[in-house]
């Protein structure tokens, strides 16, 4: 917050106590100058943009590892600011363009997957060529394996999310309420989480 004028009298209320006069601090003088850095602190807030956080929403704001875990930052790094922007948006409620920028992280997350899983440059292609080309290496590892079991789920998750949420963000026309929102938010949370293990 930027208030010049009334920080320019409260210099000037504070060099009152500066001044030499034998240690007597006019009153009167005082109260006036109070008086009038108050009503300059007035108008200039008057000029100012407020808003106003829920103690629960201030959390999603305040940072992207308050969103979705420091552990999933530190596996996807490239999605912090879509993470950070989603929180924001929630808080704010913006909720569309939160499921678009949740929709943003799980971009990442998918050319992550895909780059684990052995596809060639997954930051070129689009969310289903990734996903076809992951569940081709699927099929060929041993399906025994727990970890391939948890490779399967991770994919058929992510077609679940491009299925009911991205296709539909990518559109103008849909919108997204506060409920669908934190649906989509907690999925990605629980999704991420889970993704960050086989990373």
């Amino acid at each position: 917050m930027h208030l010049p004028v009334s920080l320019a009298g409260a210099k000037e209320l504070l060099g009152i106590f500066d001044e030499p006069k034998e240690g007597v601090v006019s009153a009167t003088r005082v109260q006036k100058l109070s008086r009038e850095v108050g009503r300059r602190m007035h108008d200039e807030m008057g000029t100012q943009f407020w808003l106003h956080l829920e103690s629960d929403e201030v959390s999603s704001y305040r940072g992207a590892s308050e969103l979705f875990g420091a552990e999933v930052i530190g596996k996807l790094p490239n999605a912090s600011s879509d993470i950070g922007e989603a929180g924001k948006c929630f808080a704010l409620s913006r909720y569309t363009a939160c499921v678009f920028h949740v929709m943003r992280v799980m971009e990442h997350a998918v050319q992550q997957l895909g780059s684990k899983l052995g596809v060639t440059m997954p930051d070129t292609l689009v969310w289903q060529v990734i996903l076809d080309q992951v569940n081709k290496s699927i099929k060929g590892m041993d399906q025994k394996l727990p970890a391939t079991k948890k490779y399967a789920e991770i994919s058929a998750h992510l077609y679940c999310v491009k299925l009911a949420w991205r296709n539909e963000v990518m559109h103008p026309k849909a919108t997204y309420t506060k409920e669908e929102a934190k649906a989509v938010v907690d999925n990605a949370r629980l999704f991420l989480r889970s993704l960050v293990d086989v990373l």
